[in-house]
């Protein structure tokens, strides 16, 4: 396939923008510090996990800011790169008595950002009181939904006289198209015990918050609790279709959707228009329209670009749901103009091809993909790193697609055919696609 590579200046001429912050699970950090409280050189951890986004984090860094006085004027920072790590602990010493911030930087591999900053910690001269620990236990680590789950936890150390202590139960439904509850509770005793009921399938992660008299904060994990789904509970399903997936500007764009499943009663649905001008990462307008469970919505885009468009339901026990609408292009009149195969000029493979062999376009700059019916696979790494693919038109006879393909191709669009390989695979690695009368 090298060979062709000469035509890619030639014939690449159509550009299509993907924005490669099309909604998806985000990036979760949790990280707790062994203690809030320290004398000089004593060794502070910080223990951390991270899941959501593409869940490929190349870089993974901790960073040690260490205020010698109030004024901040002094500062040494310490800074820790963990690299692609999305699970693991560092350590840092103090040099002086002040106040140490610490904070987790995550990156996925579309160029997400995240940071978590956790309780500041107080250095001291060794003489003050003991550091502050934190017990906790939960009695199961896998429940049915609506079944208790109790956590049993005690505090010791510190200034012995807790100001406030509360647990966050942090509750994330089955798979990243649901949304979360979070649940926070005030204690009163320095040892105890508290019990919840899951509302949905999915995980819990529970933490005990602490605060002494001293000011000093600290916080401890639970094992992660899995919750099955009730034998006779029924998911949220959303049935979605559009009249057109291309468009000019101005010409009205109709969606249509249907709601089934979950308690049977919904009370907010909505569907999210993200309108991508050309040449832009980032949304020029946001529309929302709300509706019943059964409905329509129309929409005029005003920008040459695309449309993003999602239906998000909430039913009556306070589990929520969303789903992707195929992608709608808004091109430019010129554009629109093109008179070649496919939608716009770019690489045409020839007719008698069959597959496209692994690294066959590995990190080119082609920008657009034409391939012909008769094609069967797509092999591993063919496309990797293809910065400046922005579309290509895979065929309904392609009935294989290596997981890494694409990878690296955080502006392409997939253009296929309903219930096709590609179609699939677009709506399994969450990959823009549209689809093709």
């Amino acid at each position: 396939m090298r060979k062709y590579f000469c035509w890619v200046v030639i014939l690449c001429c159509l550009m299509v923008l993907r924005d490669s912050s099309a909604e998806e699970c985000p990036i979760q950090i949790r990280a707790t510090v062994n203690t809030t409280y320290c004398s000089v050189g004593d060794i502070v951890t910080v223990t951390y996990d991270i899941e959501g986004g593409r869940e490929e984090y190349p870089k993974v860094n901790i960073l040690w800011q260490e205020r010698v006085d109030e004024a901040a004027e002094n500062v040494t920072v310490a800074f820790n790169q963990m690299g692609d790590v999305v699970a693991g602990s560092c350590s840092y010493a103090p040099e002086y008595e002040g106040i140490i911030t610490v904070s987790v930087h995550v990156t996925d591999s579309v160029g997400r950002q995240e940071v978590l900053v956790l309780p500041e910690i107080t250095v001291g001269t060794g003489n003050s009181s003991s550091p502050m620990l934190i017990n906790i236990a939960t009695d199961k680590t896998y429940a049915n939904v609506g079944e208790e789950i109790t956590v049993y936890y005690s505090i010791t150390g510190g200034s012995n006289d807790c100001e406030s202590i509360s647990m966050i139960w942090y509750e994330t439904a089955t798979g990243c198209r649901a949304e979360s509850t979070l649940v926070r509770e005030a204690l009163n005793v320095t040892q105890g015990s508290y019990s919840y009921t899951p509302v949905f399938s999915g995980k819990i992660t529970t933490y005990i918050l602490v605060q002494d008299t001293e000011n000093r904060v600290q916080f401890a994990y639970s094992p992660s609790i899995t919750i099955e789904r009730e034998p006779n509970e029924i998911p949220i399903q959303i049935s979605t279709y559009v009249d057109k997936t291309r468009v000019q500007v101005g010409e009205n764009v109709t969606i249509g959707y249907r709601i089934t499943g979950g308690s049977g009663e919904y009370v907010k649905v909505s569907s999210l228009w993200h309108e991508y001008a050309t040449d832009s990462n980032t949304a020029s307008q946001v529309a929302y329209f709300y509706g019943a469970d059964e409905d329509e919505h129309t929409f005029s885009p005003q920008f040459t670009g695309r449309l993003s468009i999602t239906v998000h339901v909430t039913d009556s026990l306070g589990r929520s749901h969303f789903e992707y609408v195929p992608t709608v292009l808004v091109p430019s009149i010129d554009e629109l103009e093109i008179d070649v195969p496919f939608i716009g000029a770019g690489f045409v493979l020839p007719a008698s091809s069959s597959c496209v062999d692994a690294e066959a376009f590995m990190s080119t700059l082609v920008e657009c993909v034409y391939c012909p019916n008769g094609l069967a696979t797509i092999g591993n790494l063919a496309f990797s790193n293809c910065t400046e693919l922005k579309q290509i038109y895979i065929p309904r006879s392609v009935t294989s697609i290596a997981d890494n393909a694409f990878v690296g191709c955080n502006r392409i669009v997939i253009f296929c055919e309903k219930n096709s390989t590609a179609y699939e695979y677009a709506r399994s690695h969450m990959m823009d696609y549209c689809l093709m009368d």
